[in-house]
């Protein structure tokens, strides 16, 4: 009885120090200062996913050449590097309602200007299917960041 009174004990205090260590681990890794937020993009990832995803699309769903694909991604190298600063400020400055709509601003004004240049590079049709596709994309991002 003693014997099963003290490796019971044994096993229990085990269990306690191994919830305790995942739950100090995984309490760890959070971003400090901000709890997570399910189904909820911050601002950084919705920037950077815009780009991502209007990239994937380009060039594994559209039927364009080699050709077509090496001059689009020098422009996406351009845009990558202009998103990347604007990701940046809107983490610095989350929360501020100002900096949002000017990044916001920002980002349309780059998007504007990538797309003039892909204009050069691609047809009519080919600029029409990639700008609804980003259009379509936009909206299921922003009803993504809204509140349920």
């Amino acid at each position: 009885m003693k014997r099963v009174l003290i490796t019971s004990t044994a096993i229990f205090f085990v269990a306690v120090i191994f919830i305790l260590g995942v739950q100090y681990t995984t309490q760890a890794q959070r971003e400090e200062g901000r709890p997570p937020m399910p189904g909820m993009f911050d601002m950084k990832s919705q920037i950077m996913s815009e780009l991502e995803t209007s990239w994937t699309y380009l060039s594994l769903d559209m039927n364009i050449t080699d050709e077509q694909l090496i001059k689009a991604r020098l422009i996406y190298q351009e845009s990558w590097v202009k998103y990347k600063e604007l990701a940046g400020k809107s983490e610095q400055e989350s929360g501020d309602r100002e900096t949002m709509q000017s990044v916001r601003s920002e980002l349309d004004k780059y998007k504007s200007k990538r797309n003039e240049k892909l204009k050069d590079i691609f047809s009519k049709e080919e600029m029409q299917k990639l700008t609804e596709y980003e259009n379509k994309s936009q909206g299921r991002n922003q009803r993504r960041m809204m509140p349920r």
